[in-house]
């Protein structure tokens, strides 16, 4: 549900830097607290893959949210 939130503020302009930044920061403490201590335990290729995509998808969340920072903020006229 908080993704879904998040997509709508991007596509709308409403605090859409500080909703994408925040599904980076869970995207990324996810990836970090799930993957890096099953990777670094006892890897498989499917736990190296799952890892490489939630980094991905965290790099991607990053992206998003830096191009958010060059939109105009919405202003109640």
């Amino acid at each position: 549900m908080p993704f879904i939130v998040a997509g709508v503020a991007v596509l709308i302009g409403v605090y859409a830097r500080l909703a994408a930044t925040l599904s980076a920061v869970q995207l990324g403490l996810f990836t970090l607290l799930v993957w890096v201590p099953i990777v670094v335990a006892h890897p498989t290729a499917d736990d190296w893959t799952e890892f490489v995509s939630s980094w991905a998808l965290t790099a991607g969340a990053w992206v998003v949210a830096d191009s958010c920072r060059r939109m105009p903020r919405a202003t109640a006229d």
